[in-house]
């Protein structure tokens, strides 16, 4: 190990991963880094096997010792287990690699980090991510996800504003940011997309950067995301954009998350059957009512 690289933090969060854990922490394992590498693995008090597949690549694997491992006595839930592990983190970068998903490249984080340490007014680097189903080997490119996350317009020097305008284009296998935030906000705890708010914060701080190489593959199926049905990811939203408003300093920015608030409500409410649309604006008011409550009492 080279100590003049910087300590990498490779932060990973599981629950019911079984299946996929042990290729998610091989990806890691297998990196070809100058540097020093931890991986922190939060199991949020799994129901399934992934506590003994973890145990054995600890005690099997040649590099087995990077791993910081933790199993939750009780469920704390994926935003707040998914604080909790970024908190545990001590290297300069930090990784992010949630256990259904797994890297593909073994010089990912050289790459990534090489660039940060390049470029001092970067404060993210991500790259392109292929896409896979559940039962299915192959990988599958997704067109709707092909373009939102991997097809934005330009590479560099992207700012908070391209996230706010064109909603979050960095798949969380994918990114390396500086370790510089002291305090994780409480609208991270509960808002339905906890990473892409991550982003904005640290896009605050310094510009994105996006590797134009696959080096990680997104697992569809599986997270909460990959799951939701149109109208489900349409009423999701507001949870992620209500505290994202709350966040906001500017006048310009808070302008720009109503706006799209406004328009993803009118979206919702274009669900003309009447049997849900009453329970559509019902579920909005309730939302809104209960994720206002919370950011007032945070």
């Amino acid at each position: 190990m080279n100590t003049n690289y910087p300590l990498v933090s490779v932060a990973m969060i599981t629950y019911a991963h079984q299946e996929f854990i042990a290729q998610a922490v091989e990806g890691v394992l297998m990196q070809k880094y100058k540097g020093g590498i931890e991986l922190v693995i939060a199991n949020d008090k799994s129901p399934d096997k992934t506590d003994t597949i973890v145990k054995e690549m600890i005690r099997d694997h040649p590099n087995g010792n990077w791993i910081k491992y933790t199993n939750h006595e009780t469920n704390l839930g994926m935003n707040p287990n998914f604080i909790w592990a970024m908190g545990q983190c001590e290297g300069k970068y930090i990784a992010l690699c949630e256990g259904d998903d797994y890297w593909t490249d073994p010089f990912k984080l050289q790459k990534q980090v090489d660039f940060l340490e390049e470029n001092e007014d970067y404060s993210i680097c991500f790259h392109k991510t292929n896409t896979t189903s559940v039962g299915n080997p192959e990988l599958l490119v997704d067109h709707a996800i092909e373009d939102r996350f991997n097809s934005i317009q330009h590479v560099d020097k992207l700012t908070y504003k391209d996230l706010l305008i064109n909603g979050n284009f960095i798949h969380t296998c994918s990114v390396v940011f500086r370790n510089d935030i002291e305090t994780y906000p409480s609208e991270l705890s509960f808002t339905s997309a906890g990473d892409y708010i991550l982003f904005v914060m640290l896009a605050r701080k310094g510009y994105i950067h996006r590797i134009d190489q696959y080096m990680s593959v997104y697992r569809r199926g599986v997270g909460v995301f990959s799951t939701l049905s149109i109208l489900d990811l349409k009423i999701s939203r507001l949870n992620y954009l209500i505290p994202m408003f709350s966040l906001m300093d500017a006048e310009e920015d808070k302008r720009l998350i109503f706006n799209q608030i406004q328009l993803t409500q009118k979206s919702i409410l274009n669900y003309k059957q009447p049997e849900i649309q009453y329970g559509i604006k019902l579920a909005i008011r309730i939302l809104l009512k209960e994720i206002l409550k919370k950011i007032k009492s945070a």
